[in-house]
């Protein structure tokens, strides 16, 4: 469970590969060298506590932030780089401000600015991307509302939306329930599992919120008191003790 990858189920393709990479300011690494890999259709919950390195460790699997060592490797292999790489994986911050004058489509089309042409303009295909995006997270009758007028758990899907258009092979999520009622939290996170299992996409999402995510989860990835980074299997027992280890008192376990 510590340190290297674990690749008892070898189920779907493997869409991420990262090895021995460190995160850290200053010098110093949050936690030790990482292995660890991300499936077709698979959502992985990463855990540990504040200032553990889950917020870090997603901005450099995203092309945002430098490792300090290590490499990160994406299905295509003309991409794997060592030290950086372009960004290529969509990450959905905790936080993105609600900008008044925008519709909900008109705010997920801004995930799309890169593909379109000098004017503006997207091509059907991508048009196309965003419909299919707005669809599956089931917003079509919010299309046209001002997002300041969306509760927080209709814009957060619209957000995740947003980073759907490109059709990517994995998404990354920083706290996608952060500041949502229990009704929320949960309709998100049944719509990231509905989609890794009639898309395949991939998500890897860090998350506080322990019972709802270990749900739908199918792996855990864990940033533990011991500076130790550990992947679960797919067992629940193995899901529960990886869990566990992100607790500095160890009377507490685990169990959902």
């Amino acid at each position: 469970m510590t340190g290297k990858r674990d690749i008892s189920d070898n189920s779907g393709s493997i869409i991420l590969e990262a090895e021995d990479i460190t995160v850290g300011y200053k010098g110093t690494a949050l936690f030790s060298p990482a292995c660890f890999e991300v499936r077709k259709g698979e959502c992985v919950l990463l855990c540990g506590a504040n200032g553990s390195g889950k917020s870090t460790l997603l901005r450099v699997i995203a092309g945002i932030s430098r490792p300090m060592s290590g490499s990160i490797r994406i299905s295509r292999p003309e991409q794997t780089v060592k030290g950086r790489r372009p960004q290529t994986i969509p990450m959905v911050p905790s936080t993105v401000p609600k900008v008044r004058g925008f519709t909900l489509e008109s705010f997920i089309r801004t995930g799309c600015y890169a593909r379109s042409d000098w004017a503006g303009r997207l091509s059907p295909e991508t048009e196309a991307s965003v419909d299919r995006a707005i669809s599956m997270l089931g917003l079509d009758s919010l299309r046209t509302k001002d997002v300041t007028s969306l509760s927080d758990g209709e814009f957060r899907k619209g957000c995740i939306a947003s980073a759907l258009t490109g059709r990517p092979p994995l998404v990354l999520l920083d706290e996608p329930s952060a500041f949502l009622d229990i009704e929320n939290r949960l309709a998100v996170y049944s719509v990231l599992k509905d989609i890794a299992m009639t898309d395949g996409t991939a998500f890897l999402f860090s998350s506080h919120d322990l019972n709802e995510s270990a749900a739908i989860c199918d792996r855990v990835f864990a940033i533990g008191t011991d500076r130790m980074f550990r992947c679960s299997s797919s067992d629940r027992k193995e899901k529960n003790t990886v869990i566990s280890s992100i607790f500095r008192n160890k009377s507490i376990t685990f169990e959902r």
